[in-house]
């Protein structure tokens, strides 16, 4: 049913219900109608909700809803929000303009009541500031998903407070962040600081830092990578192989890992690389930049023999039927021969990878860039 109004020519106000026509949509069941209005922003969502009872019934339903946060945001689209939205377990929050300081009481009052049932956030966008605004998050412990992408707090002590009591977070995705209205980076201490803090988080099953440079306090990553025995995916910046030693060591069910940014020469090496892929069960491997010697067909061997070997064993265990799948991506660097042109560097790559795995019974998905 669509309540509308109008005016009589006496001027008197009238409300009528008039009965929707059947449609396409209208013949689906509320689950549907939601699943199919959450590819929409929280605007639009809002507007939805108002146009019969069944369609407040359906966005009553969503579990995830995305908001952009910006100079116009009003406190009635929280108060909107709290009533529309009542089984949220999915959050995302865009800060849309970097001259934005986030209003903490409406963050406080949109997130508040989600408190209890929330188990994935993600909060991010061109270092808005964010001050102390997450603090609420501290009394949280039900977070199995954590994101904080580009965000800018008050001091190192804000962003720590989000990470206690989160016993059940199993990922855990953070850009460097910036502190202060000056957007300082983090200190030395800051980055001990954080390191201690994300130790402690020993459920962790993915962790992604894919803009950090852990050369910079070696000592205090290799104690948070001690205490992260259940991880199984790591994104990171930068590493050296002391680190990645402590990775091998701790980390046996790690089946991803990535570096994506470019390390200087003699502090990552193709020996800490094996560490890891030799110490764990490693079916994805990312390492673009890392630099080599001869024509890389050596390293390429060494990195696929490894990975194969130990696939093939972890999915010989019963229950395993599906064939495993390889994922390699690495460059030209790993040739540190000039005079060989690229076409002939990824030739010799390949070749050494194709001698090496049995399509058959592996899948291989190589990358050389």
């Amino acid at each position: 049913m669509i309540t509308t109004t109008g005016t009589t020519e006496d001027g008197q106000n009238i409300a009528q219900s008039i009965p929707m026509k059947p449609g396409p949509i209208n013949c689906l069941l509320p689950e549907s109608i939601a699943h199919i209005l959450s590819f929409l922003g929280f605007d639009d969502l809002t507007n939805c909700s108002c146009i019969s009872t069944d369609w407040m019934d359906a966005v009553s339903k969503l579990d995830i809803v995305q908001r952009s946060i910006n100079v116009h945001n009003e406190p009635r689209r929280s108060k909107v929000a709290r009533r529309r939205f009542a089984h949220l377990h999915s959050v995302f929050i865009a800060c849309d303009e970097m001259r934005v300081t986030v209003n903490p009481v409406l963050l406080r009052r949109f997130l508040l009541p989600y408190c209890s049932t929330m188990k994935r956030l993600c909060v991010g966008g061109d270092y808005a500031f964010l001050g102390n605004t997450l603090k609420l998050l501290s009394k949280v412990n039900s977070l199995e998903s954590l994101t904080l992408h580009d965000c800018r707090f008050g001091s190192v002590s804000d962003l720590i407070e989000v990470f206690e009591t989160k016993t059940n977070l199993q990922l855990l995705r953070l850009t460097t962040p910036k502190f202060g209205a000056r957007y300082n980076p983090p200190s030395l201490r800051d980055y001990r600081q954080l390191a201690s803090s994300i130790g402690k988080l020993q459920s962790l099953k993915a962790l992604v830092l894919e803009d950090w440079d852990l050369n910079i306090v070696s000592d205090a990553m290799i104690l948070m990578f001690s205490n992260l025995q259940q991880l199984e995916a790591l994104v990171v910046g930068k590493a050296n192989d002391e680190v990645l030693t402590k990775v091998a060591e701790h980390c046996p069910n790690l089946n991803e890992f990535k570096i994506m940014g470019h390390t200087k020469a003699g502090t990552l090496t193709m020996s800490g690389v094996m560490k890891v892929v030799r110490g764990c069960r490693i079916t994805t491997l990312h390492i673009p930049y890392l630099q080599g010697y001869g024509n890389g067909a050596e390293h390429v061997r060494e990195i696929v023999q490894c990975m194969n070997t130990r696939a093939r064993n972890y999915h010989s265990e019963p229950g395993s039927i599906s064939k495993p799948t390889l994922e390699l991506i690495v460059g030209v660097r790993l040739c540190n021969d000039s005079s060989v042109s690229f076409r002939r560097k990824r030739s010799f790559m390949m070749a050494a990878a194709d001698d090496i795995v049995d399509q058959e019974k592996v899948i291989l998905d190589m990358i050389i860039v």
